[in-house]
Order: C-alpha cells, then sequence, then structure tokens
C-alpha cells in the first residue's frame, strides 16, 4: 500500500490537536470526491459544455448587419458564404457557444461568491458543516437529474439547468473540505487530500466513459441525469458516516442567524492583522485559481469550437485520458506536499500551467491538444490538492467553516472575470486566443505566493507568526 492511500486507509480517532477520522470516515470523504467528480466531468464539464456549444444554442445565417466572433481571417469568410454559426444574438453581434457558456460559468462563480462566507458562517455557529453539505450536494445532484428533459435549441432551460446546479456544487465545496483538518492531521493532510482528488479523478473518468455511453443510446439529455445520479450516489456515504462538527466555542446567535452570520465575517475583516497569512494566500488562491476553474470550465467549449475535424467523442476522449494522468499526478503531488512543503508544490505545479497555456494556442491540432492536455493533467491535481492541504494548515479553528467558506470564494470572486475575460477575447479576437486570458491571472496569484505567502505556517501559527516545518508540525 502507498502512502497516499495508507493516509486513507490507517489510523484511529485522535484527540483535537492530532485529529485522525475513522477508516470509514476518511473513505467517505474521498467518495464524495468521486461523486462530485462525476457530476463535474458529465454536467459541470466535458458532456454539457459540448452539447450546449453544439446542440442547445441556436443556430445564426449572419447578415451584412451582424457581426460573428471567429478566428482571423475567418469572419469575413463566413458571412460572405452565409455560414450557419451558433451562437446567442446580443445587439446584432452573434457571441459563439463557449463565449456564453463562458459567461454562465461567471455567473455561477457570482453566486457561490456571495453565499459560501455567510454559509459558512452559519455552520460554525450553529454547528450544520454535514447538514448544508447534505443539502447542497441533494440540490445539486437532483437539479442534474432534469437535463433529462433538454432538447435541441433550449439553451435557456440549459442555462438555468447549469447555473443552479453550478451554485450547489460549487457552494457544497465550502462544507466538504472543511472537514479536512478533522480527519487528518498536518502531516497527512497533503497525502489525504491528494488521495481525494486522485480517486475523483478516476470517477470523474468512468461517469464519463458511462454517461457518454448513456447519451449515445437514449440520447445525451440521459447520459447527463446520470451524472446528478453519480453524484447523490456517492454522496450517500459521507450524508451517514462523516463526524458532526460542533458549534464554535461561545458562539452564540444574537438576532437572526443571518445577521449573527454576517457579524462574524465583519469580525473577521476587522481581524485581518491577526489572520495576516491565511487571507494572503487567499488573494494568491483568488487570482491563480480564478485562471485555473476558468481553464477547467471553457477547455471542452475550447476544443470543440477550435480543434479542426474534432468530432464530440474526439474531445470527450480527451479529457477522459486527462482524467486517468490526474490520477498519479494527484497521488505523487500529494505526497509531494507532506515532504517538500504544499506552496513549493503550488509555484511549481502553477508554472507548469503557465508555460503549457502559453503554447496552446500556436496551433488547432487535435494531437498538441491532446498532448497539453496530458501535462496539464499531471498538474491539475497538485495545484488543487496543495492548496486545500495548505488551507487545512493555515484555517484557525475559531472560523473553520468560515475560512473554508472563503476559500471557496477565493477560488470563485474573481473567477467571475477569468470567464468574461474569455469571452471578451473570443469575440474580438476568435476562440483560439481565448485561453491566453487566463494567464494575468494566474502570474498574479504566483506573484503574490511567492513574495508574501511564506511556506512554513500551521493553523496554530497563523496568528502568531511562529514558524513550523514543511510537514506543519512546530520547529523545535
Amino acid at each position: 500500500m502507498n502512502e497516499a492511500t495508507s493516509a486513507v486507509a490507517t489510523g484511529s480517532a485522535g484527540d483535537a490537536d492530532d485529529p485522525r477520522g475513522t477508516l470509514a470516515q476518511r473513505a467517505a470523504w474521498v467518495l464524495y470526491d468521486v461523486g462530485n467528480s462525476g457530476f463535474g466531468m458529465t454536467v459541470a464539464g466535458v458532456l454539457f459544455s459540448v452539447y450546449f456549444n453544439r446542440h442547445l444554442v441556436p443556430e445564426h445565417t449572419p447578415g451584412v448587419a451582424d457581426s460573428v466572433a471567429h478566428a482571423p481571417g475567418i469572419a469575413d469568410a463566413a458571412v460572405a458564404t452565409e455560414a450557419v454559426v451558433r451562437g446567442v444574438k446580443i445587439l446584432g453581434h452573434v457571441i459563439p457557444g463557449d463565449g456564453v457558456f463562458a459567461i454562465l460559468a461567471a455567473l455561477t462563480a457570482l453566486m457561490v461568491t456571495f453565499a459560501a462566507p455567510v454559509l459558512g458562517a452559519m455552520a460554525d455557529v450553529k454547528g450544520w458543516t454535514r447538514r448544508l453539505l447534505i443539502i447542497h450536494a441533494t440540490g445539486g445532484s437532483l437539479a442534474a437529474m432534469l437535463t433529462a428533459m433538454l432538447a435541441p435549441g433550449q439553451w435557456i432551460i440549459g442555462a438555468l439547468i447549469y447555473v443552479v446546479a453550478g451554485y450547489f456544487f460549487g457552494a457544497s465545496l465550502a462544507f466538504y473540505n472543511a472537514f479536512l483538518p478533522r480527519l487528518a492531521p498536518p502531516r497527512m493532510q497533503g497525502r489525504l487530500s491528494g488521495a481525494g482528488f486522485a480517486a475523483g479523478y478516476v470517477g470523474g473518468g468512468i461517469a464519463l466513459i458511462l454517461g457518454s455511453w448513456i447519451g449515445s443510446k437514449v440520447g445525451t439529455p440521459i447520459g447527463l441525469a446520470f451524472g446528478g445520479v453519480w453524484w447523490l450516489v456517492f454522496s450517500l456515504p459521507a450524508f451517514f458516516l462523516l463526524p458532526k462538527i460542533p458549534p464554535v466555542e461561545g458562539a452564540v446567535v444574537q438576532g437572526t442567524l443571518l445577521g449573527t452570520a454576517l457579524r462574524r465575517i465583519g469580525h473577521t475583516f476587522r481581524s485581518i492583522r491577526k489572520y495576516r497569512v491565511l487571507f494572503l494566500f487567499l488573494a494568491a488562491y483568488l487570482m491563480y485559481q480564478n485562471g485555473v476553474d476558468t481553464l477547467i470550465q471553457i477547455a471542452p467549449a475550447y476544443a470543440s469550437q477550435v480543434l479542426e475535424g474534432a468530432s464530440d467523442e474526439a474531445v470527450q476522449r480527451v479529457f477522459l485520458l486527462v482524467q486517468f494522468v490526474a490520477f498519479p499526478g494527484a497521488l505523487l503531488c500529494g505526497w509531494l506536499s507532506d515532504r517538500v512543503g504544499n506552496r513549493r508544490v503550488i509555484v511549481g505545479t502553477l508554472l507548469v500551467w503557465c508555460v503549457v497555456c502559453s503554447l496552446i494556442p500556436l496551433t488547432t491540432s487535435l494531437g498538441w491538444f491532446t498532448a497539453a492536455a496530458c501535462v496539464i493533467g499531471l498538474v491539475l491535481g497538485g495545484v488543487q490538492s496543495s492548496s486545500r492541504a495548505f488551507m487545512a494548515q493555515l484555517a484557525p479553528k475559531e472560523i473553520l467553516n468560515e475560512a473554508f467558506g472563503f476559500f471557496s470564494v477565493s477560488g470563485k470572486a474573481i473567477s467571475i472575470f477569468g470567464p468574461l475575460v474569455y469571452a471578451a477575447i473570443v469575440s474580438v479576437f476568435g476562440s483560439r486566443f481565448g485561453v491566453l486570458g487566463v494567464l494575468p491571472f494566474m502570474f498574479a496569484g504566483l506573484f503574490v505566493l511567492l513574495m508574501y505567502v511564506p511556506s512554513s505556517h500551521s493553523t496554530s501559527a497563523a496568528g502568531s507568526g511562529r514558524s513550523n516545518g514543511p510537514d506543519g508540525a512546530p520547529r523545535a
């Protein structure tokens, strides 16, 4: 058994300073990653974005008064030949399907941005971490099942389903991630976090295979609905087995629960100096994760719009391959995080992201895109799992859920702008160059991480500035 797996499969309950969930609890936590990754690959990712781009958005025949966003040199030819294109016409300008999808992703991020910190503060006050996870996972999976009703051309209904399910998906992660420091001590959190992402990649890949097969037999909408079923089924162990996180000691509801939650958030911001390292990391994460999320969300639609001769099945095969390439990458990065520190792994993986994203627009070849996607797959889990483990070390116990609410927001807050930047670029320069819009966000996050976030801090040191070793344990 390797160390990443043993992070899930060994240990027993521990004390508050050295938390160790039971085998069943850690397995249930990992299985939730399997479930939501299945949804992520089908409804939030490959199947839905391609179906939306090629079947739900309406067809248009550009006229003299219309403009259509294509790669340079193609737009004029499209108008001249009255080529049929798919997109949504706004003020005489046809926005391509991938641009519309980017706007929907931005709207989803906006909803999560406002909701996650408030709900996290409520969870801290009332001890509702598991309850809110159940509500959001159930609501999101049921919304995803509504995709079974979709038919070609129903882009508005499809957009509503995507936004609602996407909100539940994004907000649920605040409560799911908050369990990590309750299930493993700092020296094991990198491996447990990596094991969750690794299992999620395999689960997402299997869900994509089954969803694609179901879609080929009875229609893509039914295959999409399967993603919601998958999410709910693999969430059930977490619903019943994850431990109840008690309310924060001394927290009382004064007036309304909403008012209490808002006051807690205000107090946290007023105490920003006490949580300086936490907020600096969140600022860095806010920026670089925006680039990561934007690329993950848009890549399938980008591939279907840009790659020459790429059928729906070919695009699905590329992203299925990425899922399985990401499995060993997540395990390796989780192991490295516990050995050399989360910050170093985050920096290294982000540098790879930046290089590959800079090279993607050089060609529209399916083979080149597949190679680039596989390289991204190797480091995909590294930046995500190491960020989650680093956050688990930095989050003070007295604002645990609230902190992870901010963590979810930091992943979503300016994700509003990443998709919008992408949509703006593809509308002006064509879909091929949209991917370059993620680079400023990644560079900005790297700058803050390297300049202002120390590599060795743990929960206890976050407020005091006390230095710790790379595994998060206090130095002698």
